[in-house]
């Protein structure tokens, strides 16, 4: 079997206890290979580790999988341990809560959510927006998808010269008014990502800060190809929609 790096490019990822069950259909494609192989075997004690060593290494795997991740303690957080009425209202509760999540109306310049609503408000459904912090929520808030191929740029995640020119050529094809940035510019974008950082200050301008509790929080850059449509009356950024 032979692994390709575009194919498994969503496996290969950080933070190895949530994408530690990703590999588990690559093991048991290969387990199930590697049974079938052995059970043609004449010799009857290969056949019988054939057919045993799977289920082992299955056991292995769930047995540490479920103590890397607490599902024991998840299963009792939601109400699984208890009855299906309980985990019933738990799942109720918990759609309860994200169909209450705050929306890009809420009418604020600060910290994530004032970040989400000045995308919203001033860039088009399909226009993308560079995140060059690890702060999902906010293109998320804002029902925006990410650019080039990657929800952040940040702690050095795919930062490689190859890592970086691949972002640049999926950017070529795509819609991006505005980049947001961790205010460590220089400490995380241009020390970590200086082709991207070389894009970034040839094509865009920075246009200011959103703060959160009163204290800098994002940079916002704007394309400088690209005429804002208008002005954001409420952060005085540039729209574009």
């Amino acid at each position: 079997m032979v692994l390709d790096m575009d194919d498994n490019f969503e496996i290969l990822r950080a933070n190895l206890q949530a994408r530690f069950g990703d590999a588990a259909v690559l093991v048991a494609l290969t387990a199930a290979w590697l049974a079938g192989a052995v059970a043609l075997s004449p010799s009857p004690l290969r056949r019988g580790l054939a057919r045993a060593g799977p289920v082992i290494v299955l056991g292995l795997m769930t047995a540490a999988f479920f103590r890397i991740n607490s599902l024991a303690h998840e299963f009792e957080t939601g109400g699984l341990t208890e009855s299906f009425e309980v985990a019933q209202s738990r799942f109720r509760e918990v759609v309860r809560t994200l169909e209450a999540l705050p929306s890009t109306n809420a009418q604020t310049t600060e910290g994530p959510l004032g970040a989400s609503r000045y995308l919203a408000a001033c860039t088009a459904a399909d226009d993308r927006v560079l995140m060059g912090l690890y702060a999902g929520e906010i293109p998320y808030f804002a029902r925006r998808h990410f650019a080039a191929g990657q929800d952040y740029f940040a702690y050095g995640f795919l930062r490689s010269e190859s890592d970086q020119r691949l972002a640049l050529e999926r950017l070529r094809h795509q819609s991006v008014p505005i980049v947001i940035t961790a205010f460590d510019y220089d400490g995380e974008i241009v020390r970590n990502y200086p082709l991207v950082a070389r894009h970034i200050s040839s094509r865009y301008r920075e246009v200011g800060v959103i703060t959160a509790a009163g204290r800098p929080y994002v940079r916002v850059f704007v394309d400088i190809m690209r005429p804002p449509a208008s002005t954001d009356p409420m952060s005085g950024f540039p729209c574009f929609r």
